[in-house]
């Protein structure tokens, strides 16, 4: 079966670094991403690396808007209590806009 083009696979990789030493805490925090609101949101599926000093995460969705499928999921008020526990290890991710 033939993809349409409106539905293809779109994928983005979020690329930051830790703190030194700090891995340990990024995978603890790892352990709070509200996994219940990815699919709400329209991520299709979601992958995490954590090692030598870089925290990535793959966002796949299919959806031809990803960049409004990226906003509400990180409008999300328990994604911004997640990256809230990685801001202080992390050195990528702005603060909080309130």
């Amino acid at each position: 079966m033939r993809e349409d083009k409106g539905d293809s696979l779109k994928r983005i990789a979020f690329v930051t670094r830790i703190h030194a030493g700090r891995e340990a805490d990024a995978r603890e925090a790892q352990l709070s991403v509200p996994v219940d609101v990815l699919q709400g949101a329209g991520v299709h599926t979601f992958e995490t690396f954590i090692g030598s000093g870089y925290y990535i995460t793959v966002f796949d969705c299919r959806n031809a808007g990803f960049q409004a499928t990226f906003q509400r999921f990180f409008d999300e008020p328990s994604v911004q209590g997640f990256l809230d526990k990685l801001r202080p290890i992390d050195e990528g991710l702005p603060a909080r806009e309130m």
